[in-house]
């Protein structure tokens, strides 16, 4: 019996195949693995904010800040008398610490009552000095919602000039604090409540409200211990 033909047609046959397999072993690709993804970064190099944690803290305005921290009082006197200890009576003064401290620093540096407003929140201390020459005087200015705005002068800030105070028309009786004061109609939509000393005076100027609104803001003005 004859053995298997190893002729030119198997051997072709034979190639054919050994080449299929290696063909086949040849398809296999790996998969490269994914790369993460790369941090980004703001110029002040804290994560972009597509890279906080969606549970960090968030602060929504409450509509009724009350201390902000630029709107302090900018005081400049010629002299600076430091407030030794608690403000005492300038606890009640609206704002935070720092325009206590002025009102405190104040009523501790002048011979004359000192008062502050207590106003309800949402009011802001704009701008605030005092002076000692010639007596001494003290201006401080506060916005409020709505566009109003009180301005207060103490002191003898009128010495030298007899028409500094508007002499009217009067509008009526008011208070300044504890003192006796009178309601004027400045014009302008502008209303003052002051109260008159001979050299020293006190007056507190609205706008953007009307002259009884005031009225009852001066009333609440308290006094400062010195």
């Amino acid at each position: 019996m004859r053995g298997p033909r190893t002729g030119p047609a198997a051997l072709t046959l034979l190639v054919a195949l050994a080449l299929l397999v290696e063909a086949c072993g040849n398809t296999a690709t790996r998969t490269p693995a994914p790369s993460a993804p790369p941090v980004t970064a703001s110029p002040s190099g804290e994560l972009a904010p597509t890279d906080r944690p969606t549970d960090a803290p968030t602060a929504a305005p409450s509509g009724e800040a009350t201390e902000p921290p630029t709107e302090e009082p900018s005081v400049e006197p010629t002299e600076t008398p430091a407030p030794s200890g608690t403000p005492g009576g300038a606890a009640a003064c609206s704002g935070n610490d720092g325009n206590r401290d002025f009102f405190a620093a104040v009523a501790q540096a002048v011979p004359w009552d000192v008062y502050c407003p207590v106003l309800p929140a949402g009011w802001f201390v704009d701008a605030g000095e005092f002076r000692l020459a010639d007596g001494g005087k003290m201006e401080i200015a506060y916005k409020g919602p709505g566009g109003q705005r009180i301005e207060v002068r103490e002191g003898t800030y009128c010495a030298g000039d007899d028409g500094c105070i508007p002499t009217g028309p009067d509008a009526g009786t008011a208070s300044l604090g504890d003192r006796p004061a009178r309601l004027v109609d400045v014009g302008g939509g502008a209303w003052l409540v002051v109260a008159e000393g001979g050299d020293v005076n006190w007056e507190a100027k609205g706008t953007g409200m009307d002259g009884s609104v005031l009225a009852g803001f001066a009333a609440a003005f308290a006094r400062v211990d010195g």
